[in-house]
């Protein structure tokens, strides 16, 4: 339990929670759609060094990803199927894929640039309470490499056991080191 006493050591305390690593849910396909978005994704493009807002890095995501996913018999909804009623607020995702067969059926897609460093589960909570599967997406620039730096080990396997235990992916585009 190499989490527990990394929390141990950060926080002084004993948990008052359990992550639940030892359940999971049936993928399907899922890593594979998730390995071939990757490979869609890579090697990034000399200009995403450039993103500063989050809507534009979401319409390039979403072009380098329309084959990839059309391939594995997606079809990009149109947007007025991204915007749900989540907890306690309307939810928009930056995208939604549907597919007739197979599992998951439905792929939503988050993008980040240099928002939610500190908090990655907001968003894919909710989309995750809408749809099959989550895929977050973070072009990493030098500023947001800087403060994913401050992530805690804790932190770091609280992501490792929501992505044995939920359909969500998470994919980072580091691009902070092309000039």
């Amino acid at each position: 339990m190499d989490w527990l006493q990394s929390y141990l050591d950060y926080s002084g305390r004993e948990p008052s929670w359990d992550l639940g690593c030892d359940e999971s849910f049936q993928p399907g396909d899922l890593d594979e759609t998730v390995a071939a978005m990757q490979g869609a994704l890579l090697p990034a493009p000399p200009d995403w060094t450039r993103l500063t807002k989050s809507r534009v890095a979401e319409n390039k995501l979403r072009d380098r990803l329309e084959s990839t996913l059309s391939a594995l018999g997606y079809k990009l909804t149109p947007p007025s199927d991204w915007s749900f009623a989540a907890c306690w607020r309307k939810a928009i995702t930056d995208g939604v894929w549907k597919r007739e067969s197979g599992h998951p059926r439905t792929l939503a897609l988050e993008v980040k640039l240099k928002e939610d460093t500190e908090a990655p589960l907001c968003q894919a909570v909710d989309d995750i309470s809408k749809f099959d599967a989550v895929v977050c997406v973070r072009v990493v620039t030098p500023l947001t490499k800087q403060k994913l730096q401050r992530v805690t080990p804790l932190q770091e396997e609280a992501l490792r056991c929501l992505q044995k235990a939920l359909p969500i992916r998470y994919i980072n585009i580091d691009v902070s080191g092309m000039a």
